[in-house]
């Protein structure tokens, strides 16, 4: 029997104390005003206090920063020193550390002037787009290959190149939207406004002959709905996918109302053609345009490729008709993987479709002809590919598709039919934009969304202070994070607006603050009242992200090669990974060689079923969906990649090329002094030069000792015939020690 009476709350749980009580007691007298969530009001600039501190703030920046740190009995730090100040900026604009002679030279005049003008500068070096480029391929879900099983590769990459020419051209925020989300749209779209809707074809694609076509398709456009919100709302809307959502006002209407605007693009799945379950990509693409030089190999390429496509299809039919007779000369054959003998085990008419297409890719992959053709024609597409590249875009249907809600999220139980809207809570109103994706992307860059500009700032602002005004940089809904200034980032918002959706203007405001310019050395006091530093008590420290790890290291050991876009590039790494892709298109990693081994990390190939591993270990993303915020990690194998990774260890052998060239000419001190630089753009500490001037010597003491191992380490690094092993293997100790320092993969 169920007890009579009010009941107690919260329920089950300790009561309230006193001084909560008291608060929701004041809060009902008062009327219990309960004000819409701060995300979805539109930022204002509200005014800002007189400053009362002696130093004038250099941008708009500060004044919200001291009054936060005042409160708190804290002020600004102490400005950085000239050269780790420099590093930093270098690092935050170009993703690259700057040379020691550019070092020297602000040191020897760190002022004002001096340091604007070389803002200025790294705003407008191409090295620019390369790295703020980066975060925005993390949001993408940029990649080279399809995901899930098969995981083939595709051309992309124009894609990739489209971003960086953006955030290098600064493209204004709501045109590089405008563009990405629905470029094929506008008035005689040019061939760059479709290549940008590239955003959009990056969603992983199942491939397999498992899954039924309208799934796969089906999970593309969820893919695209939950992107968008991220991307733009920073909302995840993703969770009304199934029911409303259960605390951000977002129905499950709103959802496949969203999912209605993507439902009218060409499908990017269709059928192989080839009589199999196996899939490939479809949809649109665009062919970039020939280089005259390469016109003719073009024309030749094109007829071969249609002759073998031609020859490969009458190869198939042949092998296909004898294909009864190689299963009753192979049902017995041991040698055969054990997968395909439990399928010749069963009778044909008895096998599931996939069985059956698994034994018929098996038996095309043996046949000789077949085989061959085939490896003629993924040759020559290659040799197309590289000559007049495609790349997917996106593209409406010539007819409208009906949209329904999914009860449960459920494919198969389709609810009543929706039309393209935004969320109906979600500030503008709806209506007067064109339904379909170009007036999505108009809503979302419309002045009165409140989302959008607030969200990308809060981006720019982690990408230098290694964490967002609000910390849950994915979702400014209720179970996000409050932003630690809230009147900041809402005068940071309106001031992108009004200055015409500059990203380049965000970002210069930020780094001629007082506020980015402090050091970050933080006292046992400070640590206590700022731990993580919420409260910009001090400038930014934090480990590199893996590409910024793999280029400054290249760039410290002058490696590094600065060739601007293009098709991806395959670094060394361990052997036979990609062996390990069942399935793929490409099982065979083909390490590029010259200059392509060292092209910096926005290059490196993205395939999500394998990626790079030393990217993994420094916590990058597979990207098999949007990732708004990397979750910085430290682990041993970070440790373990830095020593022995090739890349890393090619770096050191070049460093110590040069280090050892040095000492013979400068002697050895010089030669540390300038090891040390070349990683931390400081000089080292005379306690920092003792040590490493001891270690060189006992290294080489070591190695005049143990010539054999020298010997060894000089014929598998040196990159010159003629160095002495011991004093090379002396240098190449050193140069792994520098390469190694917490400072060289740190931002402080």
């Amino acid at each position: 029997m169920l007890a009579s009476g009010p009941k107690k709350m919260p329920l089950n749980k300790e009561p309230l104390t006193k001084v909560e009580i008291d608060k929701l007691s004041e809060w009902i007298r008062e009327g219990a005003r309960f004000d819409e969530h701060w995300s979805l009001v539109p930022p204002v600039k509200k005014q800002q206090m007189e400053s009362v501190h002696p130093v004038p703030a250099e941008t708009g920046i500060d004044q919200f920063i001291r009054d936060a740190l005042k409160q708190r009995g804290l002020t600004l730090a102490p400005k950085a020193t000239p050269p780790i100040l420099l590093r930093r900026l270098h690092l935050d604009l170009t993703g690259l550390p700057p040379s020691i002679e550019q070092v020297k030279r602000f040191e020897a005049n760190p002022s004002e002037a001096a340091y604007r003008s070389v803002v200025e500068e790294l705003l407008a070096s191409p090295r620019f787009g390369e790295k703020w480029a980066r975060h925005w391929l993390d949001l993408a879900r940029y990649s080279d290959s399809s995901g899930y099983q098969h995981d083939d590769l595709r051309s992309v990459w124009p894609y990739r190149d489209w971003v960086i020419r953006a955030f290098n051209d600064d493209k204004p925020f709501d045109q590089f939207t405008i563009e990405q989300l629905a470029g094929d749209l506008l008035p005689d779209a040019t061939i760059d406004q479709k290549i940008a809707t590239g955003f959009h074809r990056n969603s992983a694609v199942n491939l397999g002959g498992d899954i039924d076509l309208a799934e796969s398709l089906h999970m593309i456009r969820v893919d695209r709905v939950n992107t968008t919100g991220t991307v733009w709302q920073a909302a995840t809307w993703g969770c009304a996918q199934c029911h409303t959502h259960k605390y951000d006002p977002f129905t499950i209407n709103d959802y496949y109302s969203a999912l209605a605007f993507f439902s009218q693009a060409e499908d990017d799945v269709v059928l192989a053609g080839d009589g199999s379950l196996r899939k490939r990509n479809g949809g649109p693409r665009v062919e970039l345009p020939v280089a005259p030089e390469a016109k003719a190999e073009h024309a030749v390429l094109v007829s071969r490729r249609s002759g073998l496509e031609r020859e490969l299809g009458l190869s198939k039919e042949r092998a296909i008709r004898d294909q009864a007779r190689w299963e009753a000369s192979h049902a017995a054959d041991t040698t055969l993987p054990g997968n395909i003998r439990k399928i010749l085990a069963v009778s044909p008419a008895q096998r599931t479709e996939l069985d059956s297409f698994r034994l018929r890719e098996f038996y095309l992959d043996k046949d000789p002809e077949t085989s061959r053709l085939k490896a003629e024609l993924d040759s020559t597409v290659q040799r197309l590919t590289l000559i007049a590249p495609e790349t997917f875009v996106m593209a409406e249907k010539k007819a409208p598709t009906r949209t329904h809600v999914l009860l449960r999220g459920n494919l198969g139980s389709p609810g009543p039919e929706v039309a393209a809207s935004t969320p109906k809570a979600f500030a503008p109103a709806w209506s007067g934009f064109s339904p379909n994706r170009l007036g999505l992307a108009k809503w979302l860059v419309d002045r009165g969304n409140p989302l959008t500009a607030r969200v990308t700032v809060n981006r720019i602002w982690a990408e230098i202070f290694g964490q967002g005004i609000v910390l849950t940089s994915e979702d400014f809904g209720r179970q996000g994070e409050a932003p630690s200034h809230p009147d900041l980032l809402d005068w940071l918002a309106v001031e992108f607006m009004d200055n015409g959706w500059s990203m380049k203007h965000v970002i210069r405001e930020i780094v001629l603050s007082s506020t980015y310019r402090q050091s970050s050395t933080v006292s046992a006091e400070i640590l206590s009242v700022d731990p993580a530093n919420r409260l910009l008590s001090r400038g930014p420290r934090f480990r590199l992200e893996a590409e910024a790890i793999r280029d400054t290291i290249l760039a410290a050991s002058g490696l590094l090669s600065h060739s601007l876009g293009g098709p991806p590039a395959y670094p060394a790494q361990p052997d036979n990974l990609w062996s390990e892709i069942s399935g793929a298109d490409v099982d065979k990693y083909v390490t590029s060689s010259g200059d392509d081994r060292y092209r910096r990390g926005i290059y490196t190939i993205w395939r999500r079923g394998n990626p790079y591993p030393s990217f993994l270990n420094f916590d990058a993303s597979p990207r098999l969906d949007c990732t708004a915020r990397r979750i910085r990690t430290n682990t041993p194998l970070q440790a373990l990649t830095l020593l022995n990774d090739p890349v890393y260890t090619e770096a050191a052998a070049a460093l110590a090329t040069l280090l050892m060239d040095e000492a013979e000419t400068s002697g050895p001190g010089a030669a540390l002094e300038t090891g040390f630089r070349r990683v931390a753009a400081r000089r080292p500490s005379e306690a920092e030069a003792e040590v490493l001037r001891d270690e060189l010597q006992t290294r080489v003491n070591h190695y005049r000792l143990n010539q054999a191992k020298a010997k060894s380490l000089s014929v598998r690094y040196s990159r010159s015939s003629s160095a002495d092993p011991a004093n090379f293997a002396a240098w190449f100790s050193i140069a792994r020690i520098l390469l190694n320092l917490d400072e060289t993969v740190t931002k402080g």
